[in-house]
């Protein structure tokens, strides 16, 4: 609830306090009279306000609101508008004896001597309501204005219900009065009844007459001397015994002491959905929520000359009726209100506790039963009507925070009330509700339209008509139609559900051969929740079996069917006979036709009732009872099916078999025993199954197979047919994640998503181009990750999409569609309100939560009762934990709080990204780096020996394990949203920040462009390089470092590399550490780096907060270096080559200025690295003989332990270079190790990498089939592009000399390049698509196709002066030299149709360009000298009397194979 004091805290009161708060002082000082109804008077005052406008600002939302978050904004206005009225009514004394829609009414109570006084305080009260609060300007452009009535004299009060429900009513001529006045007033107008005016001091008023004996306008009050005010309000306080005697509260009522008989007094008047809730101690801001509902309001219209006494038993009796019919069918009776001609009731369907499926039939239903019975004695009632609407409404607590009431708050209960007066005298209800109720169309009457006042668009009025028995039979249709796009089985050849419906498939097909085999009837039921897929299931059924030739009758159910008797047997002998379709003059004919020769004519007359045909009485017929009759038309039927049975196969489908009735249940299972038949049938189990259902299923011939949820793989395959896409990205992913495993809940969403325009969808084979603003990267920032469902076998073609979301949508705060709201709130209401509190306030920190976070959610709940409810909801399976296998925690595993965190922020703002330091190595550390390693060989001791400890004490790897994953789910995640909803927007940017480093430190790449992209919006800029416009939010300089450094590095990993190298420079530049433009730049900056920068180290400040922002800076500085010269090192020109020199020596120079030692070491093994590149070799074996020396402290931080693998890698990589194959595969199994417990999988797919490449030059093929093995089960976690083109490069390689070893399909690679040799990712990646090109040409050779040899080779030719002297560039120029090879083999046969004129000379510059430029990869020189060889040899014509007829390439290719193992000649 919202009161008027915006900023007040709510008092915490005792429950009786509560529950006075939700009424009148007229029933909380009550004394309890007898039985109902209770009758009483007394004198009074009335005041009644009532809001204009406010009708027309809810018609207004309901035509403009794009979420629900606006319609709750109405609720607001108006609470907060409605409060200050109800506190300025309590300061002057009145009672509130109700808040109802737009209307307030208050009463002074007080003795007929005394009304004169009190009119003089409520006119007073009233001049000054309008003063203040007269017209309230709402930024909708709608003003709320008031109109306000008095009338006083005789008031009578009604207490109506039973024992468990009563309800309080003000009756009587002077009621009517106020309201009578309240309609002559215009807005911002006081009017006075006649008889008030009669009461009142008129000489204190002046006023305008504007009726004789009706009403009287209040313009002001004449202040004469010696009137003062202050004493008038003094002296009428005596009248008033209730008045607040304290200053801490504005009620009496709200002060007294507990009481039993009090408290049960005063919770019959209240409702019992929110008496739960109380007496739980759910606070009243909790109590309020918005849902759709059903509401029913009945109409009673008295005859005038019923007097009081007689008036209020009518009520009594229409009250009870209706609460007990309203109450069956799970609603509720919320209020009932006086007005002139008789009153109204207001009843609920869908409350909070109360939702239920099925709400919109069940309130059609208990309508007309209430209409039924108000007709039943016309003596008593003069007219009966009611509406009925179906929408979304606030339900929840409006006024102040002393007095307020429960109520129902939206455009729908203004239509309701509307209907009443333009379609009188009919059970009318909306459109909406007349499609939710799935109740046959024959049961509504479309009414005429008719103009509301303020309503603009009623949409459809319908009548209902009851519940009625047509002359029509079901229809023959599933829930379901099969989609051709998307059958059960498989889409574009790849298995769809096989992992989760090929089960339930297998078993039909089962009982279908046994029926066939075995002449016995089978039943398979489908039993699974709604939306799991069954009717789907059906569908297949149905397809398949109609395609075998079998006859199927189906036939889907409602619940309104279960009502009628043998009703689904005489729809599906209507279906068999083929009579549902026909027209009804041709039935009969049509019938008569299949029973010749099987059922004698004089029995064709048992089917006139049930199949609505008219054949003459016969004598044999008439003279049968109705048992008999039953009994012979159940034979008939058997025989009939017997007979057709023997020709075809026949199959029943019964889809939402729970609705089908117990006499069609009983003859189902006599068939089923009497004849061949096969039954497909599909339950819901949450229904209640009759006896004959569940002695159906207890026959030896039925079969009930469960229906579980899907496996997310298969889901998020089906998120993709629906929307059309091969991949989605990972936040809908995450939003999908809401489907549960169900079917139906995914398509919801999907559709939902798509109506409302949130994705923009993508050409995933369009070329891409290279983009200059980080804006505009959502669709290269999809097409960089590789696809969810894979298209292997899609059509030549055929165009693939991705899609986005759009950058304005938010799906985290995108709300369900209410299909889907609909079952999640009825399932909510299912649980206690503990539950329900809980599972809400969970809801509010997102999909995954931790026990601390949300206990300070939850107001005045302890651990205890906290790990108690979360108990009680994963046992029946509402939560799980992460891990199946985690426990309830003693202690909290992450960080204990948001707020804990949210203080500390600034102080942990200089410490983003970087890791703890230590200033003092430990004694342990002291001690192991006396043993520190200054060669390879002590290096490679210390790893062997740390891996083989086997105590988990000692275990590094073990005891140092990775949370980053988990910290990321469960506390960075929901706190950047939290920070963004409560508009915290500087610790949401920080903590974004945090996500997206966490992103890329766990190698997903997307979703750290995900959280960026956020974090750019919060910044407010247009572009990465506004500098004019200022940012949305306060950031630091180092933040807005750490930013553009992240950035950069998505960017590199999207292959947008001249964005990347801006972003990365100004970076660079924020952290005061100038990157040079120019070659002269790059001349002077490499002089002062050399010779300038070592001089100028200086010592770190005594100061260890300074320290620590010096490192973070500086580590950030070596992230930056680190990226630029990876992005130059892409380029192949001189001009890189000197910037990229320069990032390694700046780099150096930063780390070692750093003082970290692991950072020292990853420098250098990225220097190693880089040298190998270039093809220095001197200088790359040197780096790595620096890293293994500072390497002595590395084990004793995860990120020493990472520099470790680094190192370990670089040294397997190394080892490959050199040619020790044996040697490097080793190396390579330890590295992989570490990195599998650290989880990096980056690093752990580059390690792959090196041990196939070394086991397949060792042929080792068996080992080469398990890495790549292993680099699958990675990579398809991953979804990276570039690991994927690594994979298949290998996989090509495996196909081409692997002796026939097939790890993927060679049309599954093919089909990978063709979907993304467009990507900036492999664009950028010359040396791996080098490899891919060539060796996709070679194997187009191996099968003679030569034009599509031309066409990759073309392209592996454009690509090889862009690469270098890397393992994968030295890999792909000798696959680029073996085409080369045999296109001089093949030149003679005259098969290419272009050829250079001077190819042998440029394959020998080729060669000539190979030794010089990798001289750092020797492991492939001695193929390459074959290779060179043929060539040589080539010039002779030695070779060209040779055969090829194996393969066109083995005279050159495979004798390198086979001759010698020269790469074992190497490994010394």
């Amino acid at each position: 609830m919202v009161t008027g004091r915006r900023d007040a805290k709510l008092p915490v009161w005792p429950v009786e306090a509560r529950l006075a708060a939700l009424l009148p002082d007229l029933l909380v000082f009550r004394k309890p009279r007898g039985s109902e109804p209770e009758l009483a008077t007394a004198q009074g005052v009335l005041l009644g306000v009532h809001v204009t406008g406010f009708t027309a600002l809810m018609d207004r939302f309901s035509l403009t609101c794009k979420s629900e978050r606006d319609m709750d904004k109405l609720a607001h206005i108006f609470s907060y508008y409605i409060s200050d009225i109800v506190e300025h009514v309590l300061c002057f004394g009145g009672d509130i004896l109700n808040i109802t829609g737009n209307m307030l009414l208050a009463l002074w109570r007080v003795e007929q001597n005394q009304l004169s006084d009190i009119i003089t305080l409520v006119a007073k009260c009233s001049l000054e309501i309008q003063e203040k609060f007269g017209i309230y300007h709402t930024r909708e452009g709608q003003d709320l204005q008031l109109k306000i009535g008095l009338s006083a004299g005789r008031i009578s009060q009604v207490i109506v219900g039973d024992e468990r429900q009563q309800y309080l009513l003000v009756i009587g001529r002077d009621v009517d009065d106020v309201r009578l006045a309240q309609r002559l007033a215009q807005a911002n107008e006081i009017v006075l009844s006649w008889n008030c005016w009669m009461l009142c001091e008129q000489y204190m008023f002046e006023v305008e007459i504007m009726r004789e004996d009706e009403a009287v306008k209040l313009r002001d009050m004449r202040i004469i001397d010696p009137f003062d005010f202050d004493e008038h309000f003094d002296k009428c306080l005596d009248y008033l015994p209730h008045y607040r005697t304290s200053a801490e509260t504005l009620r009496t009522a709200l002060e007294l002491d507990p009481h039993s008989d009090l408290d049960q007094k005063l919770r019959k008047h209240i409702m019992k959905n929110l008496l739960k809730k109380i007496d739980e101690g759910q606070p009243v801001e909790y109590v309020s929520e918005f849902r759709t509902v059903t509401l029913v309001l009945v109409s009673l219209e008295f005859h005038k000359t019923a007097w009081m006494l007689h008036l209020c038993h009518l009520i009594q009796e229409s009250a009870l009726y209706i609460s007990t019919v309203i109450e069956k069918g799970g609603g509720q009776l919320s209020r009932i209100f006086m007005f002139e001609k008789g009153c109204m009731f207001l009843c609920v369907f869908g409350l909070p506790g109360d939702k239920k499926p099925d709400e919109c039939a069940h309130a059609l239903e208990s309508s007309f039963s209430i209409f039924s019975f108000c007709w039943e004695n016309p003596a008593k009632t003069k007219l009966v009507s009611i509406s009925i609407t179906n929408g979304p409404v606030f339900c929840g607590v409006v006024g102040a925070v002393a007095r307020h009431e429960y109520t129902v708050i939206g455009p729908k209960v203004s239509l309701a009330a509307r209907m009443i007066t333009a379609y009188p005298g009919l059970v009318s209800c909306d459109e909406i509700t007349y499609l939710r109720s799935m109740l046959p169309a024959y049961n509504f009457k479309k009414l005429p339209e008719k103009m509301m006042k303020n309503i603009s668009n009623p949409g459809k009025i319908y009548e209902y008509l009851g519940h009625r028995r047509c002359i029509m039979f079901g229809k023959r249709h599933l829930a379901r139609k099969r989609n051709k796009n998307r059958p059960l089985l498989g889409v574009l050849g790849t298995p769809c559900f096989s992992t989760d419906r090929e089960k339930e498939l297998e078993a039909f097909q089962m009982a279908q051969q046994r029926c066939l085999h075995q002449k016995k009837g089978q039943a398979v039921l489908y039993e699974g929740g709604k939306g799991y897929g069954k009717s789907q299931l059906l569908a297949e059924i149905n397809f398949l079996t109609q395609k075998e030739g079998h006859r199927v009758l189906p036939l889907m159910l409602k619940e309104a069917d279960s009502k009628q008797c043998f009703y689904a047997i005489q729809t599906l002998m209507a279906i068999f006979f083929e009579i549902d379709t026909c027209p009804a003059y041709y039935r009969q004919e049509c019938l008569q036709r299949h029973l010749r020769g099987i059922v004698e004519e004089q029995l064709h007359c048992l089917f006139n009732d049930l199949l609505f045909v008219k054949f003459p009485l016969s004598f044999k017929v008439s003279h049968m009872d109705d048992v008999a009759r039953q009994k012979k038309v159940k034979a008939c039927f058997i025989k009939v099916l017997q007979e057709a049975a023997r020709e075809t196969p026949l199959i029943f489908l019964i889809d939402e078999a729970q609705y089908m009735d117990a006499a069609s249940w009983e003859f189902l299972e006599t068939l089923l025993s009497s004849m061949p038949i096969m039954m497909v049938m599909t339950l819901t189990p949450i229904f209640t199954l009759c006896g004959w259902a569940q002695h159906f299923l207890q026959s030896p011939q039925a079969i009930l197979m469960p229906i579980t949820k899907l496996a997310t793989t298969s889901l998020l395959r089906m998120a993709c047919w629906e929307l059309g896409v091969v991949s989605i990205p990972q936040e809908l992913q995450i939003y999908l994640h809401r489907c549960f495993g169900n079917p139906l809940y995914c398509e919801v969403l999907c559709q939902d998503l798509l109506s409302k325009d949130m994705l923009l969808f993508h050409d995933l084979q369009k070329e891409e181009e290279e983009n200059s603003k980080w804006e505009t990267l959502s669709a290269n920032a999809m097409k960089s990750i590789m696809y969810s469902m894979f298209p292997a076998n899609s059509e030549e073609g055929q165009e693939l999409y991705v899609c986005t979301v759009k950058d304005d949508v938010n799906l985290d705060t995108v709300l369900l569609p209410p299909f889907l709201k609909e079952i999640a709130v009825s399932q909510l209401d299912q649980l206690s309100p503990e539950e329900q509190l809980l599972v809400k306030c969970a809801a509010i920190i997102g999909h995954s939560f931790h026990i601390d976070l949300l206990q300070h959610l939850l107001p005045g709940w302890d651990k205890n009762k906290l790990l108690q409810v979360l108990r009680a909801l994963v046992d029946i399976h509402v939560l799980c934990w992460p891990d199946k296998s985690q426990e309830l925690p003693a202690e909290p595993i992450l960080v204990p709080s948001s707020i804990d965190i949210i203080d500390e922020t600034k102080e942990k703002k200089t410490k983003l990204d970087s890791s703890p330091f230590q200033m003092k190595p430990s004694r342990t550390q002291e001690a192991f780096s006396s043993e520190c390693c200054r060669t390879e060989e002590e290096f490679l001791d210390q790893v062997k020996r740390k891996l083989a400890q086997t105590s988990p004490e000692k275990d590094l790897l073990t005891t140092k394990p990775c949370h980053c994953k988990d910290i990321l789910k469960l506390v960075l995640s929901p706190l950047t949203q939290h920070c963004l909803v409560i508009g915290e927007t500087t610790c949401a940017f920080y903590y974004l920040l945090e996500a997206a480093a966490a992103s890329l430190d766990l190698s997903d790449n997307y979703m750290a462009f995900f959280y960026l992209r956020k974090a750019s919006s919060l910044l407010g800029q247009p572009s990465a390089f506004s500098f004019l416009k200022k940012h949305k939010v306060k950031i630091c300089q180092f933040e807005e470092a750490t930013f553009c450094r992240l950035l950069s590095e998505v960017c590199f990993n999207m292959g947008h590399i001249t964005l990347a190298k801006k972003l990365a420079r100004k970076a660079l530049r924020l952290l005061k550490r100038n990157f040079p433009w120019t070659w002269f730049g790059v001349l002077f900056q490499t002089f002062l780096e050399k010779y300038w920068h070592p001089c100028t180290l200086s010592q770190p400040p005594n100061n260890p907060s300074e320290n620590k922002k010096n490192l973070a800076v500086l580590q950030q500085q070596v992230h930056c270096l680190s990226l630029l010269w990876q992005l130059y090192n892409l380029e192949a020109t001189a001009s890189s080559y000197r910037f990229a020199c320069l990032a390694t020596l700046m780099q150096k120079n930063s780390a070692e200025e750093f003082a970290n030692e692991a950072q020292v070491v990853s420098t250098y093994v990225e220097l190693s690295q880089f040298s190998q590149s270039m093809g220095i070799k001197d200088k790359w074996l040197h780096c790595e003989q620096m890293a293994i020396q500072k390497s002595s402290l590395c084990w004793f931080s995860r990120e020493g332990l990472l520099a470790t693998a680094q190192l370990m890698q670089a040294l397997a990589y190394t080892k490959l270079c050199l040619g020790h194959l044996d040697f490097s595969i080793k190396l390579g199994f330890q590295a992989r190790e570490i990195c599998r417990h650290l989880k990096k999988p980056a690093l752990e797919n580059l390690v792959l990498s090196v041990l196939f490449r070394s086991a397949f030059l060792k042929k080792k093929f068996g080992l080469c089939v398990h890495v790549l093995e292993s680099q699958w089960a990675l990579i398809s976690q991953g979804y990276d592009v570039l690991g994927l083109a690594c994979f298949y490069s290998a996989c090509l390689d495996l196909l081409l000399y692997g002796k026939g070893l097939l790890f993927r399909p060679f049309s599954e690679c093919l089909r990978f390049v063709q979907i993304y040799e467009h990507s900036r990712v492999l664009f950028s990646q010359s040396n791996v698509m080098l490899g891919v090109h060539s060796s996709l040409a070679m194997w187009f050779a191996q099968e003679s196709q030569w034009g599509l040899f031309e066409h990759y080779f073309s392209k592996a030719c454009q690509l090889v002066k862009r690469t270098n002297a890397s393992l994968f560039g030295a890999h792909g120029f000798v696959r680029f030299l073996e085409c080369h090879v045999l296109m001089l083999q093949k030149i003679p046969e005259g098969i290419f149709m272009h050829i250079p004129l001077e190819l042998r000379s440029q394959t020998l510059e080729y060669f000539k360009e190979f030794f010089s430029r990798c001289v750092t990869c020797p492991v492939y020189h001695q193929w390459v000298s074959e290779l060179k060889a043929s060539v040589m040899r080539c010039e002779k014509r030695e070779f060209m009397s040779l055969t090829n007829s194996i393969r066109p390439f083995d005279t050159c290719l495979t004798r390198i194979w086979i001759k010698g193992e020269f790469l074992q000649e190497n490994n010394s």
